[in-house]
């Protein structure tokens, strides 16, 4: 059974960044280096998923689902950062938009294992999937996550990413979580929602 509370502090929401111009750099910590998914990596990007993901299960099937139909985009469109032993650290996916998003590119699982977070690869991994996005043609992104995500939703929006509201009516959880987050961007954005 779920906790009703626990599941009202957690609300999906999708954000958008209604441009990719003027994007910004910021480079991985020394050491560490970016390189598309290989053949067979699935479960690799799957396992990261597992051990970052702390507010849900994570399927066996997870990477079948959200890239397996489509492995030569998943080719050039996800991402390992790797250490200096080539070890992976966190992923991302600089994926494409589907229904009334489709011409736009998507943020798409960033994720960072968690004893690399805090040190710079996802901003780093962030810069680079919008960069990534433009050079694939798409001029928007949007991503999807969650308000119990707040470090998450602090960086998106430090990279221009708002709230999108009208994704299933979620504009009561962004108010919840604002003080929380305490941002300028988002503090603005919902004030010209009232």
């Amino acid at each position: 059974m779920s906790n009703p509370r626990a599941d009202a502090e957690n609300v999906p929401v999708r954000m958008v960044r209604p441009d990719l111009l003027h994007l910004p750099d910021a480079a991985l910590p020394p050491g560490l280096t970016i390189h598309p998914l290989r053949d067979g990596e699935g479960d690799l990007w799957t396992e990261i998923i597992r051990q970052a993901e702390h507010h849900g299960l994570v399927r066996d099937d997870l990477y079948e689902r959200e890239f397996g139909f489509d492995p030569r985009a998943a080719r050039e469109r996800v991402y390992f950062a790797t250490d200096a032993d080539g070890a992976a650290i966190g992923t991302v996916g600089a994926w494409y938009g589907t229904e009334e998003f489709a011409s736009w590119g998507r943020v798409h699982w960033l994720y960072i294992l968690p004893g690399w977070q805090g040190q710079g690869v996802g901003r780093a991994l962030l810069s680079f999937t919008l960069h990534r996005l433009a050079e694939l043609g798409h001029n928007r992104a949007y991503l999807t996550t969650s308000t119990a995500r707040l470090p998450a939703l602090r960086l998106y929006m430090n990279y221009g990413f708002l709230p999108d509201l009208a994704y299933e009516d979620t504009e009561a959880a962004w108010r919840r979580v604002a003080p929380g987050l305490n941002h300028p961007a988002l503090n603005v954005f919902l004030s010209r929602t009232r």
